[in-house]
């Protein structure tokens, strides 16, 4: 139930900030935005690190608030990156750039619930 608990906060934090996402991505620089959420990103994981071994009563609240960050950030940079491809790849590259990120990404889907579920565990 804890497993269930912590997928399905990802996709519901990703669908509330779906439409905030894009309107902040066009107004501001993108390496700034990348550069910020990345430093979240390190942030949010030392902080865990930390409250990990100090609090471990309060272990699903925890890894829940660390999923909803990594979610969050991680949607401004896959946004970020996939509206600044053609400013960084030669246009007629961009087709296959773009097969290659989602077959990745694809991998990545089915790999990582199964990894995650072992790991959890």
């Amino acid at each position: 139930a804890q497993y269930a608990l912590v997928l399905m906060i990802g996709p519901i934090v990703m669908l509330a900030l779906l439409p905030i996402s894009g309107s902040i991505i066009d107004r501001f620089d993108h390496a700034k935005i990348i550069r910020f959420s990345q430093i979240i990103n390190v942030i949010s994981l030392l902080l865990f690190s930390i409250f990990y071994f100090l609090a471990v009563k309060f272990f699903l609240l925890e890894i829940l608030i660390l999923v909803i960050i990594l979610r969050a950030t991680g949607l401004f940079i896959s946004n970020t990156l996939n509206s600044s491809l053609r400013d960084l790849i030669p246009l007629e590259s961009l087709h296959r750039v773009n097969s290659l990120n989602q077959t990745g990404a694809s991998i990545a889907n089915i790999i990582s619930p199964a990894l995650g579920a072992v790991l959890f565990s």
